[in-house]
């Protein structure tokens, strides 16, 4: 019939009182699937005894019961594991056959497609997957097995993947400021994260460093980092600009994760406006020598330098402006210079000082000039002094003293060089120098009354002062270079 092109004797023979017979087909007997037994002797072979074989179809395993699903490590980002185990192997039945192994596919295009058998194969009965994408599991992604046997592979027991979407992590709580100088036009501030990086949630990944992002406000964009790297925990920046802080002047920290980078925490910057230092507060005064129509004064201005406060800068040096009342006006330096803490100056008038005669001082700073400090001079009238005549017709230095010069400087600041002129109705020669916030000389020059020169085409951008003198007078002007 139809099996016996698929049946053979595995125990005894045609002759034997018992067989064993094995059919390789699953397939139930059908139609003429008889067997048949005669007796054998020397007269021949009796009738047969036919029976009809039993067999019915054997089919396939059912499909496994469950999947069990052990979640091994489920918030490290890129790196998720799950171990999936398969039941026992089933035993046949009248209508089954017995399961010989296991077969794991996994199915969807999103977690599926990105799964790796970190251990075990195909044909295990338990599996671990790795998982690299972080995000959740889809309707179509499902883990399936089978049983295999010799009746060929059972039904897929199914069940979907149960993965939700690991997250980047949270953004810092707080970020500290610190202000570690408050230097004018170098204002440098100190920004520190959270010691200790967040670790896993049930649906954030682990932090694993830092990301710094510096502001792009008017004041923000004037700042780089002197220490550190937008990925340390620790950064120090330094700000040229002494404004206050404005609309986008915030400073953004996050975590970094194997999941992305996670949510920004923005503070603003608590720069406030840096002003110019406040006015000196005393001038000393000291008479030096009290000589009839050279009549000279000692001026000190403090010996500390105020140091920065929250809202000004600190002082860089010192500025004093010479008097222009009557009795200033006939004034020299003659130790020191207007940049120096100490300066004497020689009067050539021997009466009281009046209106307008008094010694400004005032702090330089990288914020600017503070604000001034007047001390009225302290000459008193001197008597019994020989006054100072002039020869209208033939002394010019004395026509000079009478005489105010001028100091023209322009363009005030400038990118490239200054237009300088002195004017003066008298005709002795000027020295004109340039110096620096120090009072230090950069450059000296003789020059003509009324004449027009340029200045500065060497020096490199910053505050200096350009210096008039003749023989009975001083001006000063400060003067700004841009690069």
């Amino acid at each position: 019939g139809n099996l016996s092109e698929f049946v053979t004797i595995d125990s005894g023979d045609v002759n034997s009182q018992k067989i064993v017979v094995v059919f390789s087909s699953n397939a139930a007997a059908g139609i003429g699937d008889s067997v048949k037994l005669s007796y054998s002797s020397s007269c021949g072979f009796s009738k047969p005894r036919t029976i009809k074989l039993t067999n019915t179809k054997l089919s396939p395993p059912s499909a496994p019961n469950a999947i069990t699903v052990t979640a091994l490590s489920t918030n490290i980002c890129g790196a998720r594991k799950y171990r999936y185990t398969a039941p026992v192997l089933p035993l046949a039945t009248s209508s089954t056959g017995a399961a010989t192994g296991y077969e794991w596919t996994l199915v969807g295009n999103n977690l599926g497609a990105n799964a790796t058998l970190d251990s075990g194969n195909i044909n295990s009965r338990v599996i671990v997957l790795l998982f690299t994408n972080n995000s959740a599991a889809i309707a179509t992604d499902s883990i399936k097995v089978r049983y295999a046997s010799l009746c060929g592979n059972g039904a897929w027991r199914s069940i979907k993947l149960a993965i939700g979407a690991l997250q980047t992590p949270a953004a810092p709580s707080t970020i500290t400021m610190q202000i570690k100088s408050n230097e004018c036009n170098a204002r440098t501030y100190r920004y520190i994260a959270p010691a200790v990086l967040p670790l896993a949630t049930s649906i954030n990944g682990a932090a694993t460093g830092y990301l710094w992002s510096t502001p792009t406000g008017t004041v923000g964009s004037t700042g780089t980092i002197d220490s550190g790297d937008v990925n340390s925990r620790i950064i120090t920046v330094t700000y040229s600009s002494n404004a206050a802080a404005g609309a986008g002047d915030s400073i953004r920290l996050r975590y970094t994760s194997g999941c992305g980078d996670g949510k920004i925490k923005a503070s603003k910057l608590t720069n406030t406006l840096l002003s110019a230092p406040l006015a000196p507060a005393s001038i000393s005064i000291q008479t030096k020598s009290d000589v009839c129509n050279a009549r000279t004064y000692r001026y000190i201005a403090p010996a500390v330098l105020p140091i920065a406060s929250s809202v000004n800068g600190a002082a860089s040096g010192y500025l004093w402006s010479t008097p222009t009342g009557t009795v200033g006006s006939t004034g020299t330096i003659d130790s020191g210079d207007v940049n120096s803490r100490i300066i004497t100056v020689t009067y050539n008038s021997n009466a009281a000082a009046g209106d307008g005669d008094s010694i400004h001082l005032r702090y330089t700073s990288g914020c600017g000039d503070s604000r001034i400090k007047a001390q009225r001079l302290s000459n008193l009238v001197k008597n019994g002094c020989t006054p100072i005549t002039k020869n209208v017709s033939t002394s010019r230095v004395s026509n000079s003293l009478l005489t105010s010069m001028e100091l023209n400087v322009y363009p005030n600041p400038t990118t490239s060089q200054f237009n300088v002129q002195v004017k003066s109705s008298s005709t002795e020669d000027v020295v004109v120098r340039i110096l620096d916030v120090q009072g230090r000389s950069v450059k000296q020059m003789i020059v003509q009354s009324n004449q027009r020169f340029q200045l500065g085409s060497e020096l490199k951008s910053g505050i200096y002062f350009i210096q008039a003198k003749s023989s009975h007078e001083t001006k000063i002007l400060r003067v700004v270079k841009y690069q």
